[in-house]
């Protein structure tokens, strides 16, 4: 293959597209079922089998999103979780492109295709529980991706009230899969408020901010609606989804339990592969830095305080930080590699971080 073909597939995102599909496909059929994968099945199938409607004849402290998702799994086709992950593997595979699209839009072509890598790959590591692609995280990262992509589309047809109220719908179906994502919630509005709005008055702001809010509760109740159907009220949803979350074993019970976890998954494992990626990026911060750049920052700093809410840190916790993680990495990497003339092919360095990814995602027990 001539030098110039190989470079036109490395860099297209179609054929990128379709190596991470195989990928994906391979961690798809992996033959062990993970706790959670069993616990929803069991309580599709006790819905859709016998009748127990979750939070009225099963408990599960999860809200709607995932239940629903095992439920028409478990009516269609009894037993088989391959069905839960291919969902969950498209979840990730369309999360990878948006994440392709914000790159492109904020910095390059190039830091697009890095950022697909990036997520797709590292969300098939260990410490991830990569094997077990249908976590309620996964649904719930892709649904804030889109949030974010619709918010920095300035030059698109819709005003920024619409876009605002669009971004509020996809969060408000993010919190129906995982209740975390209320910290990315408040993370996307302080990007409205103090960076997309700034040229705003008090009164369009304030206006803004009632369209966020009703979008989330429209994408809250699109949920709750089906739930409703079989007879949850809203105390029962709440008491399932929200209060339960009160009780003990919601959290790590000490702080000595948080301490030996947060320093498992963000020091003693391969997560440290980052800190150089985003060291690139600290390195050009200035040069980089605009409004979009800080609302990932602000991202960032709200969904670190949400992976640290239970202090447990089970590897597909961690997803939730690893979008804003990303977006910064890869344009750091990018940023840093066509600035320096040393490097004569792009591709090159790609290569080199695709080689690297693959095998640490096929080849590690942290």
């Amino acid at each position: 293959m001539k030098k110039s073909s190989w470079t036109y597939l490395c860099f297209n995102p179609l054929f990128i597209g379709a190596f991470l599909c195989l990928v994906l496909l391979v961690l798809v059929l992996h033959p062990y079922i993970a706790y959670d994968e069993a616990l929803w099945g069991y309580i599709g199938r006790a819905w859709t089998v016998n009748g127990l409607v979750p939070y009225l004849g099963t408990v599960e402290n999860k809200t709607p999103g995932i239940l629903i998702l095992y439920a028409i799994s478990e009516y269609f086709t009894t037993g088989n979780f391959i069905i839960e992950r291919f969902i969950g593997a498209l979840a990730v595979i369309f999360s990878s492109y948006y994440l392709y699209k914000i790159c492109k839009r904020l910095h390059s072509e190039f830091a697009g295709i890095i950022a697909m890598c990036l997520f797709t790959l590292t969300s098939c590591w260990r410490v991830m529980d990569g094997f077990s692609l249908a976590q309620t995280e996964t649904f719930m990262v892709f649904f804030s991706i889109i949030s974010f992509y619709i918010l920095i589309q300035e030059n698109s047809k819709y005003t920024l009230n619409t876009r605002v109220f669009m971004a509020g719908v996809f969060l408000g179906l993010a919190i129906s899969f995982k209740q975390i994502a209320i910290t990315t919630s408040a993370a996307f509005f302080l990007f409205y408020f103090i960076n997309l709005s700034e040229d705003k008055g008090v009164s369009k702001r304030v206006l803004g901010t009632l369209y966020f809010i009703i979008g989330i509760v429209i994408g809250v109740a699109s949920l709750f609606l089906v739930m409703s159907f079989y007879g949850v009220s809203v105390q029962d949803y709440l008491s399932g989804a929200w209060y339960i979350l009160l009780d003990s074993g919601s959290a790590a019970p000490d702080l000595k339990t948080r301490m030996l976890n947060f320093f498992r998954v963000f020091i003693s494992s391969r997560f440290i592969l980052f800190y150089l990626f985003l060291y690139l990026f600290k390195l050009q911060y200035i040069e980089l830095k605009n409004k979009y750049i800080v609302g990932i920052l602000i991202w960032l700093a709200f969904d670190f305080i949400g992976v640290n809410a239970s202090g447990y840190y089970y590897g597909h916790q961690i997803k939730q930080i690893f979008a804003p993680i990303v977006i910064l990495s890869a344009i750091g990497i990018a940023s840093f590699v066509e600035k320096k003339k040393y490097f004569n092919y792009k591709d090159h360095v790609y290569i080199a971080v695709l080689v690297v990814l693959f095998f640490h995602t096929f080849n590690s027990k942290i």
